[in-house]
């Protein structure tokens, strides 16, 4: 019974980070993208999987980081570990513009300058 209701709440978590997920991919479309000139439909196709690759890797990324958290916290490196696990991993896939594979983190950047 125990077991029955660990699984059932890990379910609920689960499905609440998911949708806090998505709220914050379609929450985060700025006015630049407008600005940038459209991507062809062959660079839309690739990146498509490579989405789908970005949530099991944010997934992953995020247990990595649960496991490791212990000796990060001792090194004191905790936030360049989340950043590469977590964050990285995360903005790869809710926040890149569609079809723009390389270069994306110079985007990123300048969009933070601005």
């Amino acid at each position: 019974m125990d077991l029955l209701l660990m699984k059932y709440f890990l379910c609920q978590r689960l499905k609440v980070a998911l949708i806090g997920c998505l709220l914050l991919a379609f929450s985060s479309t700025g006015l630049e993208a407008a600005e940038r000139k459209a991507p062809d439909a062959i660079a839309i196709v690739v990146d498509l999987p490579l989405r789908v690759f970005g949530i099991g890797a944010t997934v992953i990324g995020s247990g990595v980081f649960l496991v490791v958290l212990p000796f990060a916290l001792t090194s004191g490196s905790t936030g360049a570990t989340w950043d590469a696990l977590v964050v990285s991993p995360f903005r790869f896939t809710f926040v890149r513009p569609m079809g723009v594979i390389d270069g994306w983190k110079e985007i990123e950047s300048n969009e933070d300058e601005d």
